[in-house]
């Protein structure tokens, strides 16, 4: 990735829009980014990575941060890059989530953050993700593995080089991919866990399938098989003898079932005997008193049934005569049924005629009212009318008065509400200066602190160094083989990680001063702007009034705006009504004259339709009374129910004699049946049987008795035999499984074993780190190849190699001191040469990612800070290895004010004006 254009908008300490030229330094070498602390070097490169992947390069600075507090409110926060890569042509822009004027009307809305991908010419791509996910796809690498190899942040370059096996592991996993190896030995352990949980429950089932094995208590294998089962559980006794023993007692139970089934076959025989007799018995009982039931019931029919028949028939044919004179009655009323239809029809018609007739008589009595209503109304209407006077001029006039009062309260009470919210801008300022005056002394006492506790770490790691001295020994800092005054360590001094604590707290403590100090000085412009536009404002509104005095005039001069518009409001009220009442007026008038002329006309028609409804009436009446008279009864109605009643009486004697006649014949039919069941029941009980019934009921019972104790045995022993062979069933499978599952878990336990580095006697690598340490030979290697010409051949990185402890190894670094042939752990090394260390470590790295992920193009390479660690001759080697790095087409940048890293001829350089905002100048 080559940049070309960074432009950077109200972003970090620039307030406004500054435009950083790549371009300018050509394809390869090197440039300095130089300038004061604070003036926004590291900016820069948290420009790069925000643009590129949404994050800052350093890990303590929040996107949230990026917005400058020098800025104004209505200049946005956005960063836009330029860059090719592999010969196309990208633009992306980014804005961080931040309050912005709103476009209409006032006050503030938050926005959101937004990013947009254009490639060469195509569409461009919108949105955080899908931009960060082309980006990724574009670039190759995640912003985790960038920082590694194309822009190592301030602070980050001990990280890499004095971590640890598990820390280093987890760097190497997201940038070589090796989390698929750690996957494997997860998965080979589970599958092992899983394998050996199996075994001990198949173990469990067959001691719960044996344990169920039972047989009689009178058997002789009994107290055998109780025996066997403590033996199995204690291990005494194999699964197979013990199939072997249940297998003999299914045998000798068997034996016994076969002798019991016969046993009880035979008096099944006996008893069902015996039932044949008793069910003769039975049978013989029940058909006697069958018989004496028929010939009792033949009786009863005989003397009292048919009697009651028989008078029941005779009173129904009695009444033959009413049937007939029903008969001839009927047929004469159904002739006249017309004529009582016509009757309803006439009566029905009249009553219609006498609502018709009283209809138009209401409807006539209504259009007489509302015509003498509007008649008065209209008279009145046209008085009203005549003495309403044309507003219009009036009304205009008023408007417009009011219009431009509206307009001078809105500008007057905008006005107020900015000098409010300048006041309290202005009140914020004494508590924004004692905190930056506070976080000062804080880190002006921690700067001291630090100062201290470094030159008793560094005389603590001279005092170490010289205890090692022996004349003769060339020492490994100067080279002298005389030692006249060797140092001595340090009394109180700190350790590494403390110092660097120290430091972290440190750099804290001045990032806050920075910040602080941006804000007020970004509050004081603000204020100071605010002011200007105020004051001139007011001398346009308010002529001859100071900003002191301005908001109590405002206030005067609202209320007297208010007053006035109040008066106005009164006017314009009462000539709006007057005006709105002439336009009613003049609309009604002629529609109630035209409603009075049709009513004129509805009238005339109402009293000539009531006329003609009355004839009709009379004409109606006339018919009614001279059909009344023909007819025996008052209505239709009533002379259908009589017909209706009629019919359903002769229907009903008619139906009372079919029913006597079908009831003696029933009686016939039912008698005859009678008198055959009693001649077969009488056939059947000629032969009466001779068995003694109580005394075939007790031996029935001694029987089944007999038969039932030994169907229960034999059931018993059925039982004993399903479980005892679904017993050696289970067993002999449970066997053959444990076989296949012991045999797999000790190949998986082996394998896993390996996998997870926990084989006894052998080193504690896993399968991960081994196929990282592959990835790190290759890194320590190229990183070598640097080394040891910025330490002038004295320091060459090994992988250690000897490990100690049950933790995980592998991965750590020890420093091969070729000056006096010791290798020892590169936490050892000083400043400096750690900081040449780590640069290689880092620029190996690079060189291994870009050949592992399959050409990575990395055309420019940024560094910030670390060489002001360096002794004059070591910072000469390193720069020289920068130049010979930048050679191979790559453009290198550097963070640095290290006064002897301005001898580089290309520069950007950072300063601030003299109103404390950032600006961007060239030296080339």
């Amino acid at each position: 990735m080559r940049p070309h254009i960074l432009t950077i908008s109200a972003f970090g300490p620039y307030a406004g829009k500054v435009e950083i030229n790549f371009d300018k330094f050509g394809s390869n070498g090197l440039f300095l980014i130089t300038g004061d602390t604070g003036a926004g070097k590291t900016t820069i490169f948290d420009a790069i990575t925000y643009a590129l992947f949404g994050k800052a390069s350093g890990v303590d600075r929040e996107t949230t941060m990026l917005r400058s507090t020098y800025a104004t409110p209505d200049t946005s926060t956005f960063v836009q890059l330029h860059f090719e890569y592999g010969g196309v042509n990208y633009t992306v822009t980014r804005s961080p989530k931040q309050e912005r004027p709103k476009k209409r009307g006032k006050g503030t809305v938050m926005q959101d953050s937004e990013a947009t991908l254009q490639i060469d010419k195509q569409a461009p791509i919108t949105g955080i993700t899908p931009v960060d996910d082309k980006l990724v796809e574009i670039l190759g690498v995640t912003f985790e593995q960038y920082s590694q190899i194309a822009m190592i942040a301030q602070g980050q370059f001990r990280e890499a080089l004095v971590a640890d096996t598990k820390d280093r592991a987890e760097i190497f996993r997201t940038i070589f991919k090796t989390g698929v190896y750690l996957d494997l030995q997860k998965r080979l352990q589970e599958e092992t866990n899983a394998i050996d949980i199996q075994v001990q429950d198949k173990r469990k089932s067959a001691l719960q399938y044996v344990d169920g094995a039972t047989c009689l208590a009178t058997n002789e294998l009994a107290a055998e098989l109780n025996s066997a089962k403590m033996k199995v559980k204690n291990n005494e006794m194999t699964m197979v003898d013990m199939c072997q023993l249940i297998e003999k007692i299914i045998k000798s139970e068997g034996n016994l079932q076969k002798g019991l089934s016969a046993e009880s076959k035979v008096l099944q025989q006996r008893i069902f005997d015996i039932d044949k007799e008793l069910d003769k018995v039975q049978d013989y009982s029940t058909n006697k008193q069958k018989h004496d039931m028929a010939i009792a019931e033949k009786i009863n029919r005989e003397k009292n049934i048919k009697p009651t028949l028989d008078k029941a028939f005779e009173d129904a044919k009695a009444r033959q005569a009413e049937i007939d004179a029903l008969a001839n009655e009927i047929p004469q009323m159904e002739l006249l049924m017309p004529k009582y239809a016509e009757l309803t029809k006439v009566a029905a018609g009249l009553k219609d005629k006498n609502k018709e007739i009283n209809d138009i008589s209401d409807k006539l009595t209504k259009s007489n009212s509302d015509y003498a209503s509007l008649e008065q109304s209209i008279k009145k209407k046209e008085g009203e009318l005549k003495n309403i006077k044309e507003p219009g001029a009036e009304l205009s006039k008023y408007n417009a008065d009011k219009t431009q009062l509206d307009a001078d309260s809105e500008q007057l009470t905008a006005l107020k509400s900015d000098i409010e919210a300048y006041i309290a801008d202005k009140s914020e300022i004494p508590l924004m200066q004692e905190k930056v005056k506070s976080a000062q002394e804080d880190h002006k006492n921690a700067e001291t602190e630090y100062n201290l506790k470094y030159d008793l770490f560094i005389a603590e790691q001279a005092g170490y160094l010289a205890e090692k001295l022996t004349e003769g020994t060339p020492c490994p800092v100067c080279g002298s083989t005389l030692h006249p005054l060797p140092a001595v360590k340090a009394p109180e001094a700190p350790t590494k990680a403390q110092l660097d604590t120290m430091e972290q707290h440190k750099d804290r403590l001045k990032a806050n001063v920075e910040k602080l100090t941006n804000e007020l000085a970004g509050k004081t412009a603000s204020i100071q702007t605010k002011k200007e536009s105020l004051t001139s404002r007011i001398t346009t509104i308010l002529p001859g009034v100071d900003l002191n005095d301005a908001t109590i005039a405002i206030a005067n001069k609202l209320k007297a705006i208010a007053e006035e518009i109040k008066i106005i409001e009164t006017k314009l009220a009462t000539l709006n009504v007057q005006c709105r009442r002439k336009e009613t007026l003049e609309k009604e008038l002629p529609e109630d004259r035209e409603k009075l002329h049709s009513l004129t006309e509805t009238r005339s028609q109402l009293i000539a339709k009531k006329s003609s409804a009355e004839t009709a009436y009379n004409a109606e009446t006339e018919k009614k009374e001279s059909l009344r008279k023909e007819l025996v009864y008052a209505s239709e109605k009533k002379a259908r129910n009589i017909l209706s009643d009629k019919k359903k009486r002769k229907i009903e004697l008619e139906n009372a004699i079919e029913d006597a006649k079908q009831k003696l014949q029933t009686y016939d039919k039912e008698l005859a049946t009678l008198n055959g069941n009693i001649e077969q029941l009488a056939e059947l009980i000629k032969d009466a049987p001779t068995t003694n019934v109580k005394k075939a009921q007790q031996m029935k019972n001694s029987l089944e008795a007999e038969k039932k104790t030994k169907d229960k045995l034999v059931s018993h022993l059925i039982a004993n035999k399903t479980i005892n062979e679904g017993i050696i069933k289970k067993v002999n499978k449970t066997i053959d499984d444990l076989a296949a599952l012991e045999h797999e878990y000790q190949m998986k336990k082996a394998l896993s074993d390996t996998a997870n580095g926990k084989l006894t006697g052998k080193e504690r690598i896993n399968l991960e780190t081994y196929v990282q340490m592959a990835y790190f030979d290759r890194i320590i290697q190229r990183a070598n190849t640097r080394l040891m010409v910025m330490s002038y051949g004295q320091y060459e990185l090994r992988r250690r190699t000897t490990f100690s402890g049950n933790g995980q190894t592998g991965l750590e670094l020890n420093v091969l001191d070729h000056y006096n042939g010791t290798e020892r752990d590169v936490c050892s090394l000083s400043g400096g040469e750690k900081f040449m260390a780590s640069l290689s470590l880092a620029f190996g790295l690079s060189d291994e990612i870009q050949a592992a992920a399959g050409g990575i193009q990395l055309d420019t390479i940024f560094v910030d800070e670390g060489f002001d660690s360096l002794s004059d001759g070591s910072l000469l080697q390193a720069l020289k290895t920068l130049y010979e790095l930048a050679d191979e087409n790559r453009l290198i940048g550097i963070i640095s004010h290290v006064a002897e890293l301005k001898k580089i001829d290309r520069q950007i350089i950072v300063s601030k004006d003299n109103q404390n905002y950032s600006q961007i100048s060239y030296k080339y």
